[in-house]
């Protein structure tokens, strides 16, 4: 299988060795072979949401099952409270384990609206068959009075609007999905296997020095891709009937 950074223009090679780091990591920690993750990028447009959503949810459960383990085992033995944090954790949907570990400070408002935007997209695609066929940006538009926000918090691109042609590329925007994937798992992986040093500015190298400084940050290593004419070519169409 061809590296999938072959597939990007050089411009964004630092920003998506980062992207890669992250997605790596969590690929390991999930127990999946190399490049599963990355490559759901060329898959059905449906199929890439749901496999991002399949991403996060085993995450949110490891971070909140840590979460209450680390206050059962001052009251219970072992293992009592690690099936008591398994039971705990199974009976809540994947938004409510997203807001409850929002409200204790374990994910910032943008990751959790980030969540949120999974969530709403994966769930149109999972709950009308007729959506199957159709690009994500089409399936966000499904709400008026929230796509808008969808769109940015799915994109991480501030301001982003449906007329945006960078963004109604399929491959651009699922690109950008998976930069914000990546700053999720980044943090959560900080989260739940802090690194022994942070000598080396933290796990791979991407500066996470602490739960506020974790992931690589909005914006902050973003290549120009949306004016990167070679990826708007080279776009696929896997919704094709």
């Amino acid at each position: 299988m061809s590296d999938p950074s072959e597939e990007f223009p050089p411009e964004t090679d630092e920003f998506l060795r980062g992207v890669l780091a992250s997605i790596q990591a969590a690929e390991d920690h999930l127990g999946l072979r190399r490049a599963v993750i990355i490559n759901l990028i060329g898959e059905a447009s449906f199929v890439f949401m749901i496999g991002v959503y399949g991403v996060i949810e085993p995450i949110l459960n490891d971070l909140l099952a840590g979460q209450i383990m680390t206050i059962r085992t001052k009251h219970k033995p072992f293992p009592e409270a690690q099936e008591g944090a398994r039971k705990f954790v199974q009976k809540q949907a994947f938004i409510q384990k997203a807001a409850l570990l929002r409200d204790i400070g374990l994910l910032a408002k943008d990751e959790y609206q980030f969540l949120d935007a999974v969530a709403f997209v994966r769930n149109r695609y999972g709950h009308n068959v007729r959506n199957l066929s159709r690009p994500i940006i089409d399936v966000v538009a499904d709400d008026p009075k929230k796509s808008k926000q969808i769109l940015i918090a799915l994109s991480g691109v501030k301001g982003a609007g449906f007329d945006d042609k960078e963004l109604q590329n399929e491959r651009i925007l699922r690109f950008l999905i998976l930069s914000e994937l990546s700053r999720f798992l980044s943090s959560a992986l900080h989260t739940l296997k802090p690194p022994p040093s942070t000598a080396m500015g933290g796990l791979f190298g991407l500066g996470l020095l602490g739960r506020k400084g974790a992931g690589l940050g909005r914006g902050q290593l973003m290549p120009p891709i949306l004016s990167t004419k070679s990826m708007i070519e080279d776009d696929p169409q896997p919704n094709e009937e």
